[in-house]
């Protein structure tokens, strides 16, 4: 039974899709290159585990990246938790209120959603 159930997942891309995939060593440090940081040491990425503000997350679309490197010259401990959306694929985000935007960095670069714009009242 157990070989029919694998079978079936193997040969059902639409089943193995919901899983994310795991988030690769170079896509981290793409990723982490992309928010200026330089001379970047990853020394592990946990996968299935994040972290934002004071929550703990646990689900396979996180992933905690435990690296080393330097931001403006200056030496820093680094702890990002990323995330996964299947049109991003990996991402960082940071959400800025001021600047009404949602800030994206992915292993393509920098990005931002903002709200729509609103027509201009024509009277």
């Amino acid at each position: 039974m157990l070989c029919i159930v694998l079978s079936i997942i193997a040969y059902c891309p639409e089943l193995r899709a919901a899983e994310p995939p795991p988030l690769p060593r170079a896509d981290a440090l793409k990723i982490i290159n992309s928010l200026g940081y330089e001379n970047v040491a990853i020394g592990g990425i946990i996968q299935g585990v994040g972290n934002i503000k004071m929550a703990s997350l646990n689900s396979s679309s996180v992933a905690l990246v435990v690296a080393y490197g330097e931001f403006k010259g200056q030496p820093e401990a680094i702890q990002k938790t990323f995330f996964y959306d299947r049109d991003l694929g990996w991402f960082f985000y940071e959400i800025d209120t001021n600047g009404k935007r949602v800030r994206l960095w992915t292993v393509n670069g920098y990005s931002e959603a903002t709200p729509p714009k609103k027509p201009n009242d024509q009277k």
